[in-house]
């Protein structure tokens, strides 16, 4: 109850006005933004509003305070992203490619330890998922919560909280960009290898669903190149 709330607080109507601005990078980044007064005329909010958010987005560190000059947009380094505080919606097309990347190894992992630590409602969870992928592939945001669902079933599998808590960050930043991934690399490649994966995993296989994972991600990679034209 208190959640929703604060999603419609005068607060929360300045962080998510600023947030936009990033975002549609009409804030730039080392831009000056508007000042406390421009803000409250502009939203019809308190300066207290203004400033509680302002101080939130400063301890992300999307905005840097400059004793008076004001407040700028922090110019955020790609290695900023996986913090799991940063506002993840900034990453381009090396980035993605980067953290795609950085899924071989996490996700190769995760499988081989879910084998050892999955239970019978784990499976029953992925084969779900799986299917939600099947019945909604010309359904963009469906398929793709099916498809985050499905690798994050996975590494709750593990019951390894270090694991679960990448995975949380990861799927988040995946779920920003589903329309990208969805449009660079299609349903296909997604339903071949989670049936491999999962047909592996019932055969109680790690080694093999660990293999398939390994190529899913392999192959999603070299699509994604393709589609964003980038150099191998």
């Amino acid at each position: 109850m208190n959640n929703k709330n604060n999603k419609n607080s005068p607060s929360e109507k300045v962080y998510n006005f600023i947030i936009n601005k990033i975002k549609s990078k009409e804030w730039h980044p080392n831009s000056k933004i508007m000042t406390e007064n421009e803000l409250c005329q502009e939203l019809n909010v308190s300066r207290v509003a203004v400033r509680q958010a302002m101080e939130k987005l400063v301890a992300l560190g999307l905005l840097k305070k400059k004793q008076g000059a004001g407040t700028f947009v922090t110019n955020i380094e790609a290695s900023t992203y996986m913090n799991s505080l940063m506002p993840i919606f900034l990453l381009d097309d090396k980035d993605m490619l980067s953290l795609l990347e950085f899924r071989i190894y996490f996700e190769y992992g995760n499988v081989r330890m879910f084998m050892e630590n999955h239970d019978k409602e784990d499976i029953e969870k992925l084969e779900y998922y799986y299917n939600e992928m099947k019945n909604n592939v010309n359904d963009i945001e469906k398929f793709y919560i099916a498809d985050f669902n499905f690798h994050n079933t996975i590494a709750l599998g593990t019951k390894n909280p270090i694991v679960i808590k990448i995975s949380e960050i990861l799927i988040e930043v995946l779920k920003n960009h589903q329309s990208i991934l969805y449009k660079s690399i299609g349903p296909n490649i997604g339903l071949e290898y989670h049936q491999d994966i999962l047909k592996a995993i019932k055969a109680n296989d790690g080694k093999i669903a660990a293999m398939f994972m390994r190529r899913h991600i392999e192959a999603a990679i070299n699509e994604y190149k393709k589609a964003k034209i980038i150099p191998k």
